[in-house]
């Protein structure tokens, strides 16, 4: 991606996604003046993949809704990131640096989430790229979510898929959907 643009799904080589269902998702946006919306994923995780799904899932959205969509992508402090903010039509994109350890990290963090307001005064959906419902962001992140989207990746057992959903339920997270990716190698419980 050397323009900088974010590439339309099937441009990458990553495993092509078939079908997302959106319609219950666009019910929940449509009932809000702005509606953020949390992406996680259960299993192995390919950064790159999971991105694809959350902008495709953000452009079917606004397109359906009619609404101005933001994507934001979270990367580690050591992480390259892509621009601040990148704009197409009626789609834009942004990164948040998650918080680390120091005194400064941490200031940094809520700075970030202070864009969180302004942002859902100009975007009518704001998609956030969670990662893995494992990690720490998924909780903290989902918990400024209207409602969460989990990805099961082709590496998820179903072991691994129940616990995790348990765990997001317990933690109050209002999950809207549960989709596949790479169903055929998906592993189930031992």
């Amino acid at each position: 991606m050397s323009s900088g643009l974010p590439q339309k799904l099937g441009e990458s080589e990553q495993t092509p996604i078939s079908y997302l269902p959106i319609d219950g998702i666009l019910k929940r946006i449509q009932r809000t003046k702005s509606f953020v919306l949390g992406v996680g994923s259960i299993g192995l995780c390919d950064p790159m993949l999971v991105r694809s799904i959350a902008i495709d899932l953000a452009k079917r959205c606004s397109v359906k809704s009619g609404r101005k969509a933001l994507v934001v992508t979270t990367c580690s402090a050591g992480e390259s990131t892509q621009p601040a903010a990148i704009a197409g039509d009626d789609y834009h994109e942004a990164t948040w640096t998650l918080p680390g350890e120091s005194k400064a990290d941490t200031k940094a963090w809520t700075a970030q989430l202070g864009a969180l307001p302004r942002w859902k005064q100009e975007f009518g959906l704001i998609v956030v790229e969670l990662g893995d419902s494992s990690s720490p962001q998924m909780l903290r992140i989902g918990r400024l979510c209207d409602g969460i989207g989990v990805q099961l990746l082709h590496s998820a057992t179903s072991r691994e898929t129940i616990r995790a959903l348990t765990s997001l339920q317990n933690e109050k997270l209002s999950i809207l959907g549960v989709w596949t990716v790479g169903l055929a190698t998906r592993k189930s419980a031992a």
